[in-house]
Order: C-alpha cells, then structure tokens, then sequence
C-alpha cells in the first residue's frame, strides 16, 4: 500500500496498478507506436503487474521487511492466468524489481523469475524485443502511478522507443500538479482524460475500509 505524504489515505497496489493500466490501455498515438501485443492482454499484464499483493494489501511500501518483500514476490511470479500474454508482461516487471536488489539477497527468486519467464516465452508466438518494447511502456506507467500514489510532485522521467525500430531511446518526462498527469512528449492517444482510483482512510485499513476516490487526470 502507498501512505500518501499529503493526507491521511492510503491507495492499495491493485489501485495503483489500475492507473498504470489506464495509461497503457490509452497508449499510442501518430508518434509513438502501440505494441504488437493483443491489447485487452498488455493492459491486462500492466493490471496485475503487482499481483503478488492482492487487493488490499497492508505491506507498506518503502519498508517491506525482507521476508514481506519474499513473500511478494513469489507469489507475483507463481500466480498464473489463462492469458501467457498478459503474464509475461507482468513477469518482465517482477523481473525488473529482482535486479533492484542486491543478487545474493535476491538469487533464488531472480532465478525463479527467469525460469519461469523462460518457459512461457517458449510458448509464446511474440518476440522477446516485442516484449521488451512493451516492458518499457509498463515501466513507465507504473513510475508515474507510483508518483501519484504517494502524492509526490517532483516528476520523473523514462525511456521508451517510439517505433519498434527504432535504434535510439525516446526520454519521457512526467509531472504531477495535484491530479493532473502530463507527459512530454505526449504518448497518449487521445489530450486529455479523466478517471479515479480508489483509496482508503488509513485509520482502520484494512479491516475498515472506509474508501475515498481520488481523481486524476491525464492531460496534454
């Protein structure tokens, strides 16, 4: 779950991850390229690219103990659905959180990650650069819901390619004004677009869910 540093309410990671899908669900536009993938199975995968914490989690973000952080983690990689799709792409970002992490504190479970990754792109009719292309998209989305999340304001930035032949990197930069979300440049397919996640009072959460929504807009 994300505290937020502005009020007393707390966003779980299945809300948070449902702005990332937002943001991959709306991606694409005359400059940059929408992945090949089936589109309902990447948004899908950007969705649950935190499933390892279920719906109302109570693991506080920044300081999951070591055994929290195992627990997470495991679990994300070894859930599976009925669409290898949208596993692999919530795999490839469990794998990018292993390599936030010292590797012998984090051997087993990389290790984990890559077999299994291995075994579903064995099967899977798409390219790993297909992937990859993607994996970039979900990177970013899920930087800027994390933002929001907490209630930070400094922005950020990543690289994602345009095209999917691209040689060079396109920088990102994101920044957050309240609820609005802008990106430059502009990725989306449609200049503005407004929706909610859901929160909760912190008091209580998660046994009493006493839920707030909180708006955000996405706007050129």
């Amino acid at each position: 779950m994300f505290i937020s540093n502005k009020n007393s309410i707390v966003t779980p990671q299945s809300e948070h991850a449902r702005l990332s899908a937002t943001i991959a669900m709306l991606w694409g536009n005359s400059d940059f390229e929408k992945t090949t993938l089936p589109q309902d199975s990447f948004v899908r995968g950007v969705l649950f690219h935190d499933r390892g914490f279920g719906s109302h989690d109570n693991y506080s973000l920044g300081n999951l103990s070591k055994e929290e952080r195992e627990l997470t983690l495991i679990d994300g990689i070894l859930k599976a659905s009925n669409d290898p799709v949208a596993d692999i792409v919530t795999l490839l970002h469990i794998k990018r959180l292993t390599k936030m992490y010292p590797p012998e504190q984090i051997k087993e479970i990389a290790d984990l990650c890559d077999k299994t990754l291995e075994l579903k792109m064995k099967t899977s009719k798409f390219s790993k650069e297909e992937f990859t292309f993607a994996d970039r998209i979900t990177e970013l989305a899920d930087d800027i819901a994390f933002d929001f999340a907490f209630g930070d304001e400094d922005g950020g930035e990543a690289s994602v390619l345009k095209k999917h032949d691209d040689k060079e990197f396109t920088q990102i930069k994101f920044t957050i004004q309240g609820i609005t979300i802008s990106m430059n440049p502009w990725p989306l397919s449609v200049d503005h677009y407004e929706g909610f996640i859901i929160g909760y009072e912190k008091e209580g959460y998660p046994q009493v869910l006493n839920s707030q929504l909180i708006n955000f807009i996405l706007k050129k």
